[in-house]
């Protein structure tokens, strides 16, 4: 029995390891070890939950509830992926890894129940939802960038945001602030995700005494 086990546990360490690959790839959050870590960690409670606790059942005062421990691992799963959600600059970035550790969580239950088919499907179907799909989303979905630059004239910020806007982004906020002898401007931008790439070249290009401070 305890060999059956260690299966369990290794199948959820390669299901949770390649999910996690994808999200260390793109330099995510929540990398290889965390996910290899929630998928074997809820795997080993689902077994527990399921065979821990044999040697209470003959007790007439015990009831047996299996999916007891597998309820609080979801509840878990959601602190834990609450915990890589980022709320910056009025953005929120983080929920599709806090997704990636929930839904590695759930792999790692099915896995502790012998369901092994059913896992590696949902890891494919994960898998194809952030990599392979990713091209697409990039060409339909929207990405909130924030760019902070310097300038020496004020009438090349207005330019700058002309350009910009020529080019399909969206200007949502503008700060202007004075420093010594040069302007900071610090933009909040809406875009096609593949036009995010075009932005740092675009402003250098165009406009020689404009240096980039952060981009994000």
């Amino acid at each position: 029995m305890y060999w059956d086990f260690v299966v369990r546990i290794v199948v959820a360490a390669l299901l949770g390891g390649a999910i996690g690959l994808e999200r260390e790839y793109h330099a995510k959050e929540a990398g290889f070890r965390t996910h290899v870590l929630v998928a074997v960690g809820a795997t080993l409670f689902m077994i527990i939950s399921q065979y821990g606790f044999e040697e209470f059942l003959g007790h007439k005062s015990v009831s047996f509830d299996p999916s007891r421990i597998a309820s609080q691992v979801v509840t878990g799963m959601g602190f834990l992926g609450a915990g890589t959600i980022i709320f910056q600059r009025k953005f929120i970035r983080g929920l599709t890894t806090a997704a990636g550790i929930w839904v590695t969580g759930a792999i790692g239950l099915a896995v502790g129940c012998k369901m092994y088919f059913l896992s590696i499907a949902t890891t494919i179907i994960v898998l194809l939802a952030l990599s392979l799909l990713n091209f697409g989303a990039k060409r339909l979905t929207f990405r909130h960038l924030s760019v902070v630059f310097s300038c020496k004239e004020q009438g090349e910020i207005n330019k700058i945001i002309d350009v910009l806007q020529k080019d399909g982004f969206v200007v949502r906020e503008c700060s202007v602030e004075k420093e010594n002898t040069e302007i900071v401007v610090s933009l909040e931008l809406k875009a096609k995700r593949y036009k995010y790439n075009f932005l740092l070249p675009k402003v250098i290009d165009n406009f020689k005494d404009v240096k980039i401070i952060s981009l994000q």
